[in-house]
């Protein structure tokens, strides 16, 4: 949709190595800009988990995914992964706010905000400063969240005035 479209879009990714895949696969590609970060609560930098990269093995296609500020969302993964923790690393990220990020690129206008945290994606919907920005489609991962915090964005986005629907974890 990016290419055939012309779609304009902030890609964000805080892994070094699948950012460099997301650089090549848009290089060249208008309108599309990439930021190297996590979104956080604050800017600077938070302890991120996360598999290593993996390349001498047959490791499943959605291992280099799952990286959390939360590390036992990480390790919910060892049933389908059994060698994970052999994997596990943590490193310090580059972190922005959603608002930050938002005022770097005088956004004025959001079509749709795509988030999948791997659970912290309630600490980013409840930093969405929906006075400033309300972005048409909220599209995020709820199956790692507690009922409280599953109740609390479907309340916070429905007095938004947004109607949530449920679809396979998202």
């Amino acid at each position: 949709y990016v290419q055939k479209y012309g779609w304009k879009g902030i890609l964000v990714e805080p892994v070094g190595y699948i950012f460099e895949k997301l650089k090549k696969k848009y290089k060249g590609i208008p309108n599309i800009s990439l930021e190297n970060v996590a979104i956080a609560d604050k800017n600077g930098y938070k302890k991120f988990y996360r598999l290593d990269k993996i390349d001498n093995k047959n490791p499943p296609l959605w291992y280099d995914e799952i990286g959390s500020f939360l590390k036992n969302n990480v390790l919910k993964h060892k049933d389908k992964f059994p060698d994970l923790e052999k994997y596990l690393i943590t490193e310090k990220i580059s972190c922005l706010t959603l608002k930050f990020l938002f005022e770097k690129y005088q956004l004025n206008k959001i079509d749709l905000l795509q988030i999948d945290t791997e659970g912290y994606d309630y600490h980013i919907v409840k930093s969405i400063p929906f006075d400033k920005l309300k972005p048409k489609i909220i599209r995020y991962e709820d199956r790692h969240l507690s009922i409280k915090h599953k109740k609390y964005c479907v309340d916070l986005l429905t007095s938004q005035g947004y109607k949530v629907i449920q679809i396979s974890g998202d």
